[in-house]
């Protein structure tokens, strides 16, 4: 059925999409307007109606996205590569040096930390694991263009920090090459929680899907750097979250992503949904 909607009627699975995630997690309980979009959701959305996005595969995979980051801002912004693999097969986890990550490269949230001690899953556990992932086809399931010709990998990268620690994700949001406000992640493989914050560092009213961290974050000493290298990345989209890691003064790229949520993340304000919808 799922696959059928998207094929004949995205503008309506992508609705119900949006009401679901809603009517779950957060107060605003409504089909989104995909005729008339106001929301940042909505237009979100709406613009996964758009083809043009399937040009931009190469930008969304996680392997050859490092190319592209290299030549726009300097191979030292990308995290190292330990190795790339077609199948499952390939991966040899005993020669993997830890701590390391392991990711699909065609999807999103997907992953296995190794530490290299009692914590991580079993050899078998790892396999099951990205033998799953080979089947996984993100584009049947958010609908967004830009994953329908990913071809699956795998890709293994050392894990930043040291493992150590659960760094923060910094998440700028950019709208026609300019960022406007920056998510931050916490603990995201532990109690994932969420916290925003404008380009100055003031904390914003407002979360995303989960909950809102209870503490403040720091503001990282990369901040002015990150701000010139998401707008260096973020030129020539109309919309596009560039996301940072930063290690020892260091920043490293995460991803680019052109469809937050799949565009059914509720907002825990929805006036923040709509002024951010007015940037689009």
């Amino acid at each position: 059925m799922y696959p059928l909607l998207l094929k004949c009627c995205p503008e309506l699975l992508f609705r119900i999409q949006h009401y679901r995630m809603h009517r779950r997690i957060g107060d605003h309980w409504y089909l989104a307007n995909l005729k008339s979009p106001k929301t940042f959701n909505e237009k979100i959305l709406k613009s996964k109606l758009d083809e043009r996005f399937r040009n931009l595969c190469t930008l969304v995979d996680k392997a050859s996205a490092k190319e592209f980051v290299a030549k726009k801002i300097g191979s030292e912004h990308v995290i190292p590569t330990i190795g790339i693999y077609e199948s499952a097969s390939q991966v040899i986890i005993k020669d993997l040096p830890t701590p390391c990550i392991i990711k699909p490269t065609h999807a999103s949230g997907r992953v296995i930390i190794l530490r290299g001690d009692i914590s991580d899953p079993t050899d078998n556990e790892v396999f099951q694991e990205m033998y799953r992932w080979q089947s996984v086809n993100h584009f049947l399931i958010g609908g967004e263009p830009q994953y329908r010709d990913i071809r699956p990998r795998i890709i293994c990268e050392p894990l930043l920090g040291g493992g150590h620690t659960d760094l923060p994700d910094y998440k700028f949001f950019c709208f026609h090459g300019e960022p406007v406000c920056i998510q931050v992640d916490l603990d995201r493989h532990t109690c994932h929680t969420r916290r925003f914050y404008d380009c100055q560092w003031r904390s914003q009213p407002f979360t995303v899907r989960y909950p809102m961290a209870k503490r403040q974050v720091s503001c990282p000493k990369t901040l002015e750097t990150m701000l010139q290298l998401s707008r260096q990345l973020a030129e020539n989209f109309s919309f596009v979250r560039v996301d940072f890691y930063e290690v020892d003064e260091q920043v490293y790229f995460g991803e680019l992503t052109f469809h937050p949520g799949s565009g059914s993340e509720p907002f825990s304000d929805y006036q923040a949904d709509l002024l951010l919808g007015q940037y689009l």
